[in-house]
């Protein structure tokens, strides 16, 4: 029995990513009996309001990061550091303002760095000990462990050992804080009858976003297949779809189960949390890496992924050939054993 015990449960919103993979956790503590508050803010506040009517939220404000039409990102990215610093000073005294009036027992922060307490519990999801970021790395990797180095654990959404999801990104740090809970994912795998040839779930930052999405449907708008088109935007649509696509600008979970179940392949970029819905359903897919994301460039050049997916650059896009690779690829499926735990790292 948890004894209604109060956890402060923090979720990067920069994309969705963070908060789809905080969804099985949240849901173990919530079956366990803890009370909950979830800090976060933008998308990933109104998807985990969605999916989560009865747990109390603390919406806080993300800084507004910009970044290049293309090429790399790291210069443009550090140009906006002070931002991002006083971003999170800020951020730091507004959950010391609510850990002064509210009884917290645990904090658990999905790389979200500012919602710690040296006085509490506090563990850090992150599956980033070493930071891509092309000549900045060595930077960018000391930066972010000065921001968690607080943290009472780490908990890394992997596998320890080999095969693993991540790579160097998340097996470069020999800190004994350091535990493998296993990949997050919330979709559950079930045989289902395939409705569409391909589902394209577009997502991440703007413009390439756009760029892919305009990308993928000139070349697929022609052919004869039935296609679900999921946005991840409420922008309008910049160019025509087929009338016998099917079209979602903002996914549920419950939509994404659905394009799993009903899609012969998924169309999308390389993202880490892709790649654990992907591997928990062991589905086909053509992974796009978002041009100037060294993260997703990197986790695309991996043997487990290049074997398992058809992996294609943006640049040289051919989304048919892609979904041919992809269930050439699929035949020889090597999947990854999901060893779930982090339930078990917290004893009350």
């Amino acid at each position: 029995m948890a004894l209604n015990k109060h956890i402060l449960f923090g979720v990067l919103s920069w994309g969705l990513g963070h908060a789809t993979r905080s969804i099985p956790i949240i849901t173990t503590y919530l079956e366990k009996g803890f009370k909950l508050t979830i800090a976060c803010d933008g998308l990933a506040l109104q998807l985990l309001r969605e999916r989560f009517p009865d747990v109390s939220f603390l919406e806080l404000k993300d800084p507004q990061i910009s970044y290049n039409v293309g090429g790399r990102q790291e210069l443009k990215l550090a140009q906006q550091l002070l931002k991002l610093s006083a971003w999170h000073r800020k951020e730091q005294r507004i959950i010391a303002e609510f850990l002064a009036t509210n009884k917290v027992d645990i904090i658990i922060s999905d790389n979200r760095p500012s919602i710690k307490s040296k006085l509490i519990p506090s563990y850090y999801i992150t599956h980033q000990l070493e930071v891509k970021s092309g000549l900045f790395t060595p930077f960018s990797t000391l930066g972010h462990e000065w921001l968690y180095k607080d943290y009472d654990a780490i908990w890394i959404p992997d596998v320890q050992g080999r095969p693993n999801l991540s790579g160097d990104l998340g097996h470069k740090s020999k800190l004994e804080k350091v535990k493998f809970i296993g990949p997050l994912s919330d979709l559950i795998p079930v045989e289902s009858t395939n409705t569409f040839d391909a589902a394209l779930i577009l997502s991440g930052p703007e413009p390439q976003r756009s760029i892919f999405e305009l990308l993928v449907i000139a070349q697929l708008a022609n052919c004869d297949l039935n296609v679900l088109l999921i946005r991840g935007t409420t922008k309008n649509l910049e160019i025509d779809i087929p009338k016998t696509w099917q079209m979602i600008d903002l996914a549920t979970r419950a939509d994404v189960q659905m394009a799993f179940e009903k899609s012969k392949v998924i169309v999308a970029r390389s993202g880490y949390s892709t790649l654990m819905d992907l591997y928990a359903f062991n589905k086909p897919a053509v992974l796009v890496p978002t041009p100037g994301q060294p993260e997703q460039e990197y986790l695309a050049t991996l043997p487990l992924h290049q074997h398992n997916f058809s992996i294609q650059s943006q640049k040289n896009l051919n989304v048919l050939e892609g979904l041919r690779q992809a269930e050439i690829a699929f035949a020889d499926f090597k999947a990854v054993a999901f060893e779930r735990n982090w339930d078990k790292l917290l004893r009350f």
